[in-house]
C-alpha cells in the first residue's frame, strides 16, 4: 500500500486505497482529516505533530515549526534544539 500525502501551506492529508483502489483520508487520534502542517519538538526527545503540536506550541512555541513547506527542498535551518 502506497499513500497519498497533500502537504498544504497550513494543513495536510493522507489517503490510502481502499480494496477497490478508491482513496480513503486517514484520521489521526483526534478523528480529524486534515492535520495542520506543525511540529512540535518536546523537551523528552518525542515529536508531536498536528493538533497536539500546536496546542503544545501554545506554552512554548520557541519549540515547534510552523510554515515549513515553503522551506520543503532547501537547506533552510527551522529548528535547532
Amino acid at each position: 500500500m502506497i499513500p497519498g500525502v497533500d502537504a498544504g501551506n497550513f494543513r495536510f492529508k493522507i489517503a490510502c486505497p481502499d480494496s477497490a483502489g478508491n482513496p480513503v483520508l486517514i484520521t489521526n487520534s483526534f478523528g480529524e482529516t486534515f492535520i495542520r502542517s506543525v511540529v512540535y519538538f518536546a523537551e523528552d526527545g518525542s515529536i508531536l505533530v498536528g493538533t497536539e503540536a500546536e496546542n503544545a506550541a501554545l506554552a512554548n512555541p520557541q519549540r515547534a515549526v510552523f510554515d515549513w513547506k515553503p522551506h520543503m527542498g532547501t537547506d533552510d535551518i527551522l529548528y535547532t534544539a
